[in-house]
């Protein structure tokens, strides 16, 4: 049976996740996207966690995931070979305990951000570029932490 937002959550928390799944919430009412292409689909997960190596040995060891160390001018990178669609890593950082982060992607990841704002969010990470695109992180009491991704064209 497929995931739809409970009643109990409160609109606020409702609205900032519009399209990341196949039933949405739209000004209240619901929609179907009939099981199609969600209209803002998640492209990468990340993983934050303070053991990488441990973590990759997990998932290399369970799914078969292969790694890619990427150096940028950013920093270093472990990236995962998920599967065809869906892109992947694994960060390195003080966490309390491991955290899958999904990355959405939108078409203007400050409007998106700043809604998400008005309805309530907290704001862990303000819009900023990268070597491929901007991204920005938020966290709601209901709905956990969730990456906007714009992509540069």
């Amino acid at each position: 049976m497929p995931w739809v937002i409970s009643r109990e959550l409160r609109q606020r928390e409702r609205q900032i996740f519009i399209g990341c799944d196949e039933y949405v919430w739209w000004r209240g009412s619901k929609r179907q996207n009939a099981m199609g292409t969600p209209r803002r689909p998640v492209v990468h997960l990340e993983l934050h966690t303070a053991d990488l190596e441990g973590a990759h040995a997990l998932y290399s060891g369970l799914c078969g995931w292969r790694r890619e160390q990427v150096e940028t001018a950013y920093g270093s990178y472990l990236a995962l070979e998920l599967g065809a669609r869906i892109g992947g890593g694994i960060v390195e950082c003080r966490v309390q305990r491991p955290l899958w982060l999904p990355y959405v992607q939108v078409d203007d990841v400050r409007e998106t951000t700043e809604a998400a704002r008005r309805v309530g969010a907290t704001l862990l990470l303000e819009p900023r570029e990268g070597p491929a695109g901007w991204r920005s992180v938020v966290r709601t009491e209901a709905g956990g932490e969730v990456a906007f991704w714009q992509p540069k064209r």
